[in-house]
């Protein structure tokens, strides 16, 4: 791949054609926005990819990538900056920028985000002959599927229904179910761009109280293993909504997972799971919030984007399904977060229409440390470390 680089530095340049040069990418080298230009007119193939600074003299690098945009729409840019401004990122995004890094960054920072351009240009550009790879890829990986399947079984029928170890080898034969339906629904529908399936066609009244407890279970050994406080605060109990409740579980199961990972060094690791009714008291509101490192700013306004994301080694894959499987039921995911603080992602999905209500209870809040399960006999106070929940008047709840 070839590169073209911008930065009116020369160390700068040079620390950056030293990384890419031992990955093998073909290096060139400008400092000035005029000679990246000239570089792109006379030498267009000469130029698979931009990587330009923001703060240059005569033209800065987002006056660069409107000059870009004006002849070359499909031409993959990455800004640098050392200003994490959202008003920088927002006009950026409005010209189409590609990819963001934040001086100072290392040589592993940049891989990703070449290597995630990369991805995401051959997958809009995907022919026919990688599509017909899905299959091939599903059957390997339904074929160690079938192993941990047939041992799991084996320690189940080897093992007595009282015995402890007996409820993890339950969970792992669902978990071994829920990738069959998985890889089921990628046959039918391989692309996230286009989530009305005949699932929706199949959807139906759906409890969230049971979605939500489902979701957390393939979790418990791992919230005992990391020290996770649960908390389970349900303003209202029995919540319906029109959905296919597989999809708003994989939707629930990616935001607890992102909250884990999220909450690795954390200090204080605490996921709370809020439901109750917006304030026009027509859809369910689900917040999943933790105590984790945020979503930089800088990642902030295209979160929900496909192959985005702030994790070495995340895809970005997981926030897009989120987004679609929602959406799909007419609903919407909106999110807050506080880089150092934590994130909380809020879900709204209209209420079915044969929705039963029951009463308010603040009282008596089910609350989870570790994996050891136990009710709350009073009120608790409003702690500090969620800074995202707002109680409104009534029984309405909502996120700021």
């Amino acid at each position: 791949m070839n590169i073209l680089v911008v930065d009116d530095e020369p160390v700068m340049l040079d620390s950056i054609r030293i990384a890419l040069e031992s990955r093998r990418f073909r290096f060139t080298g400008v400092q000035s926005a005029h000679a990246a230009l000239n570089m792109i007119s006379n030498h267009p193939e000469a130029v698979d990819m931009v990587i330009t600074d923001y703060l240059m003299p005569e033209m800065t690098g987002l006056e660069l990538l409107r000059a870009i945009r004006e002849r070359h729409d499909n031409l993959p840019v990455i800004l640098v900056t050392a200003y994490s401004e959202k008003e920088l990122v927002i006009q950026a995004l409005k010209n189409r920028c590609d990819g963001f890094l934040e001086k100072p960054f290392s040589p592993h920072q940049l891989f990703a985000e070449i290597d995630r351009l990369q991805e995401s240009h051959s997958r809009k550009n995907g022919t026919c002959e990688q599509k017909l790879d899905i299959p091939h890829i599903l059957h390997q990986i339904n074929n160690p599927l079938v192993a941990i399947s047939g041992y799991a079984q084996l320690i189940q029928m080897k093992t007595p229904s009282n015995n402890g170890t007996r409820q993890y080898v339950d969970r792992i034969l669902e978990a071994v179910g829920q990738i069959h339906q998985i890889n089921k629904k990628i046959l039918k529908a391989p692309s996230i761009d286009n989530p009305q399936t005949s699932d929706s066609i199949g959807s139906h009244v759906v409890a969230i109280d049971n979605v939500i407890d489902q979701s957390l279970k393939l979790y418990e050994g791992i919230f005992a293993l990391s020290g996770i406080q649960l908390e389970k605060r349900f303003f209202e109990t029995g919540l319906q909504v029109q959905a296919n409740a597989f999809d708003i579980e994989q939707a629930l199961k990616n935001l607890i997972s992102n909250a884990l990972d999220a909450m690795t060094d954390s200090t204080v690791k605490q996921l709370t799971i809020t439901v109750g009714r917006s304030k026009d008291r027509q859809s369910v509101e689900i917040i999943v919030q933790d105590t984790g490192c945020g979503i930089p700013e800088s990642l902030q306004a295209r979160i929900f984007d496909k192959y985005v994301t702030g994790k070495p080694q995340g895809n970005g894959i997981g926030l897009a399904v989120v987004k679609a499987n929602i959406e799909k039921y007419h609903g919407s995911v909106s999110f807050h977060s506080t880089p150092g603080a934590g994130t909380a992602f809020t879900i709204r999905l209209p209420m079915a229409n044969s929705q039963q209500r029951h009463p308010w209870r603040d009282s008596h809040l089910e609350t989870t440390t570790s994996a050891h399960y136990r009710f709350a006999e009073s009120t608790p106070s409003r702690s500090k470390q969620r800074p995202f929940l707002r109680q409104d008047e009534g029984c309405s709840l909502s996120s700021s």
